[in-house]
């Protein structure tokens, strides 16, 4: 009978397999480490990709309130400005415009 009680207080996690209580720790296994590095990278980046996401979702809303309480000739210097400022640039979009309304005309 006392050896039916000590089977009884055998805790169920242990494995009733000799060969499985040599197997080291699941800690120290290098896959598990491995894995948990990676986790750990991701979570950094994760972290880092939320704040770029706040950051430009602020700046955009800034830029959202400006544009709103600029009149029609405050925001037709901000062109001209932009144009003088970079005007390779204007000028490749404004063919593109033209292209593509040229090209809506025709149909």
């Amino acid at each position: 009978m006392g050896e039916q009680k000590r089977d009884r207080e055998q805790p169920s996690h242990q494995a009733a397999d000799p060969a499985s209580r040599d197997a080291p720790p699941v800690d120290q296994d290098p896959e598990v480490a491995a894995a948990a590095d990676a986790m750990r990278a991701a979570r950094e980046h994760l972290g880092r990709a939320e704040q770029v996401y706040h950051d430009a979702r602020q700046k955009a809303a800034e830029q959202i309130q400006r544009m709103q309480a600029m009149s029609v000739g405050e925001a037709i210097d901000a062109g001209v400005k932009l144009v003088r400022r970079y005007p390779l640039a204007a000028t490749t979009v404004a063919a593109a415009a033209g292209y593509l309304c040229g090209r809506i005309r025709r149909r």
